[in-house]
């Protein structure tokens, strides 16, 4: 559900970067601090990356903008 919940949030704002608390929040339903967030959201990235590299599309990447947050870059 939290991939899912990231996911769609990421791509109703692609090639725009979202920071943690932003992405927190509409996952959890309440901002939080940015360390809480960054670590809260790290694990389901990484599932949410390996799950889209297996799909194998091409021209959607989920890229970590440091010390901010994530985009959902798109090739078009």
């Amino acid at each position: 559900r939290t991939e899912f919940a990231l996911l769609t949030t990421l791509s109703q704002q692609p090639d725009t970067a979202l920071n943690y608390s932003a992405l927190s929040e509409a996952v959890y339903g309440r901002a939080q601090p940015e360390d809480e967030a960054r670590a809260l959201l790290r694990p389901h990235i990484a599932r949410l990356r390996h799950k889209l590299e297996a799909t194998r599309i091409t021209g959607v990447t989920l890229v970590s903008i440091r010390s901010m947050g994530y985009m959902l870059q798109t090739d078009a």
